[in-house]
């Protein structure tokens, strides 16, 4: 899954946000992507986790395990988190791109309207 060839989003010379709605849509289905990867591993390092923590039963093992404890568990809570904060990003940027879309075409028909035999 390699990244989009162009930004998606730029400011132009005028300050203004430009969206180039093709590539856009691209990063954010990759984006959607990623999440799934993420998501479908997330079992395999809850298992690893699970096992780690039946380590420690000599006492240098203890005073690993209980140093370790704390942010292994906080990290698996915040990785856990990721596929649905990721997920609301995608669902999001997916629909500003439609919207920017039904915006611009509405915009052009205006133009093309305005136009002399339009």
């Amino acid at each position: 899954m390699a990244p989009p060839d162009e930004p998606g989003i730029s400011l132009n010379r005028e300050g203004l946000i430009d969206m180039y709605p093709d590539a856009t849509e691209r990063m954010f289905r990759a984006l959607g992507q990623v999440s799934k990867a993420f998501s479908d591993a997330l079992p395999a390092i809850r298992k690893v986790l699970e096992q780690e923590m039946t380590l420690g039963n000599g006492t240098a093992g203890k005073n690993f395990l209980n140093s370790y404890q704390t942010p292994a568990v906080e990290t698996f809570r915040y990785a856990h988190q990721a596929p649905r904060v990721l997920d609301l990003g995608v669902e999001h940027g997916l629909t500003s791109v439609n919207q920017y879309r039904t915006v611009d075409a509405e915009n052009a028909a205006r133009l093309r309207s305005q136009q002399p035999g339009g």
